[in-house]
């Protein structure tokens, strides 16, 4: 049924859910491994003697192997800072040499930020022969976050494709498989809850119940190494090297989280004004958001930019937020790409200036005084805050109630 839409330009904007995620799955596979193979010869000619935080894993891995405690205060700055779980999932990586564990992990993490804007490009957004280009400008302005996730061998690329499953499973109809993939994403970094509220806004209750379940089982992993006391300790260490370690991270130029950038902006002494900041600007967004969410439209596209905008809010919200945290924006940016014909002219304006802060913000660019001026004042935070708000502003044309008090819809629907 068509509905016309006087204000605002609307074009076919279906999701396409294809039966299995490899078309041609030779193809797939025979890519994949020439991108390793390019990506290998770049970790050995650039990376090989860089990846400090894969130390981390890989040292928490050998620790839970040898039934060890994983938080020690002797590790500084590089400390183990992800729940006990999550050192069980790198266990099997300290197995290897640590050379050959390293390389190993640089090509999964190369794998996994491939796979996931393959994912982006063939099922969140309409099909189109702009693709391409959606994929390269994409590419441009994640380019700098993708650099430096690799760079640090940080765990987040892998996170990045287990939320695209998890977003693909949900628009697929597989609510166990999206419960059991997010429990995955939150056994190691936690703030992945955020995406529990999405999915009972979205009434995909099936989904909460296998990711509660699926969550109780692998918090229950270190048992079979520590035994029921020692499982106890650990996560109580945990907590404390949590609440030891982030107050002094706030004000690290890495950090983009609203915690970060409300220390840097007003002070740490000024606690009570700072903590108020923050907890007025969650509240805001979190308001604002429920409140798009809440204007019903069951159309995929509308799920996949909700779910976008859930990606870039957890970043924000985590006292440990850091920049190239913001890899997870990926699809958040794609999809506003793909909506450029639906903008006004004024928004395509907001939006090529938000992505050209976002991007284009690199220390060889800028220089080292200015980069460090930029980040000192984590101005990626309004950045990214205005990135939802449009995504928002696309959402909300999806249920632009009509004059029957239905919600709109495009015209495909």
């Amino acid at each position: 049924m068509k509905v016309d839409v006087p204000q605002y330009p609307v074009r076919d904007l279906s999701v396409t859910i294809p039966s299995r995620l490899p078309r041609n799955p030779w193809f797939v596979l025979i890519l994949s491994l020439a991108l390793i193979g390019v990506c290998l010869v770049v970790f050995r000619l650039k990376v090989v003697h860089k990846m400090p935080d894969f130390d981390v894993y890989y040292r928490a891995g050998a620790r839970f192997v040898a039934a060890q405690m994983l938080y020690a205060g002797s590790d500084g700055h590089y400390q183990f800072k992800y729940p006990p779980m999550a050192a069980a999932l790198f266990a099997p990586l300290s197995r290897l040499p640590f050379a050959v564990a390293k390389a190993t992990w640089f090509a999964i993490s190369v794998l996994a930020l491939a796979v996931s804007l393959w994912i982006c490009a063939t099922c969140l957004i309409r099909p189109s022969r702009s693709r391409l280009w959606l994929v390269g400008l994409t590419l441009l302005v994640e380019a700098k976050f993708f650099g430096h996730e690799l760079t640090l061998g940080q765990v987040n690329a892998l996170l990045l494709l287990i939320f695209m499953l998890t977003i693909y499973a949900v628009l697929g109809g597989r609510p166990i498989a999206a419960g059991i993939l997010l429990a995955l994403a939150i056994s190691i970094k936690p703030y992945a809850l955020l995406f529990l509220p999405f999915l009972v806004l979205r009434k995909r209750m099936a989904a909460v119940a296998s990711a509660s379940l699926a969550l109780s089982i692998l918090a229950l992993l270190p048992i079979w190494r520590y035994g029921w006391d020692g499982n106890a300790a650990l996560y109580r260490r945990w907590l404390d090297t949590l609440s030891q370690s982030t107050p002094d991270q706030l004000l690290s130029h890495d950090n983009i989280s609203l915690f970060g950038f409300f220390a840097k902006w007003m002070g740490p002494a000024q606690t009570s004004g700072t903590n108020l900041a923050v907890g007025l600007a969650i509240v805001l967004l979190v308001a604002a958001v429920s409140w798009c969410f809440t204007r019903r439209t069951d159309k995929k596209e509308a799920i996949a930019l909700e779910a976008s905008v859930v990606l870039i809010l957890m970043p924000l919200f985590s006292p440990l937020g850091w920049d190239y945290v913001f890899l997870w924006s990926t699809p958040g940016v794609m999809l506003l790409l793909d909506s450029w014909a639906s903008l006004t002219r004024s928004l395509r304006t907001i939006l090529v200036v938000t992505l050209a802060m976002i991007g284009g913000t690199i220390y060889d660019v800028m220089g080292r005084s200015l980069y460090r001026a930029f980040m000192a004042r984590s101005l990626l935070t309004p950045a990214f805050i205005v990135l939802v708000a449009l995504l928002l502003i696309v959402r909300m044309r999806m249920a632009r109630p009509d004059a029957s008090g239905r919600a709109t819809v495009p015209a495909s629907a």
